[in-house]
């Protein structure tokens, strides 16, 4: 919102902020250590998760983060980093679900270019997006590739899903949905907490990005 000497002034937590947001330009010795530390954080949420035995993954957070930093290629690499990296070492199905980051950042990158996460309304919303494309790549993943059972506490719900839709698609998809956006949806706010700590120029597409 301008003021009458046009000025930027804060928006409310309800409006929209929908303008072009140039990412900042990061340079190589900040590339060199943000992209190793992101997929140390996916490494990270899965550490705890599989610690605590949560019904989440909390392995896309430092995707997340690269992406809001840094843009588009950024966050791809570090998602492509961590899937292949948890292919290798700890689960071969995880090649299956290779095209996520390529989706799933790609319609964030979009969202953030275009301003609408530097409001919290239109930050819900980027997340709501965000869960959703994300789910549309699992979905018929794990429907189709696994039977719509892959070993996690959400096939209790798929299981459900199912008797009730009698659809195996359309049960992972409404399973997967409601996993991605509480899953994404803590993430999304635990990088919001590590934005805060980091210099306002490198918070331009996010909420927070005026103190």
């Amino acid at each position: 919102m301008a003021t009458a000497t046009g000025e930027l002034t804060k928006k409310k937590w309800y409006q929209f902020d929908i303008r072009r947001v140039a990412f900042p330009q990061l340079k190589p010795m900040h590339l060199a250590a943000i992209i190793p530390m992101c997929v140390a954080m996916n490494f990270a949420g899965s550490v705890i998760v599989q610690s605590l035995k949560l019904p989440i993954f909390l392995d896309f957070g430092g995707t997340i983060l690269a992406t809001m930093i840094g843009g588009w290629w950024p966050g791809v690499i570090v998602g492509l980093i961590t899937i292949i990296l948890q292919g290798l070492l700890v689960n071969p199905t995880s090649f299956a679900f290779l095209p996520l980051p390529l989706v799933g950042v790609t319609v964030l990158w979009l969202c953030l270019r275009s301003g609408l996460g530097r409001t919290w309304l239109g930050f819900i919303i980027t997340l709501i997006l965000f869960s959703f494309s994300l789910t549309l790549v699992t979905a018929p993943v794990v429907a189709f590739a696994f039977g719509g059972f892959t070993g996690a506490a959400w096939d209790v719900g798929t299981a459900v899903m199912v008797t009730a839709v009698h659809n195996i698609l359309s049960a992972a998809i409404i399973t997967q949905g409601v996993e991605s956006l509480v899953d994404k949806g803590i993430l999304f706010f635990v990088v919001i907490a590590i934005l805060r700590a980091l210099p306002p120029h490198w918070r331009v597409t996010s909420p927070v990005h005026v103190d």
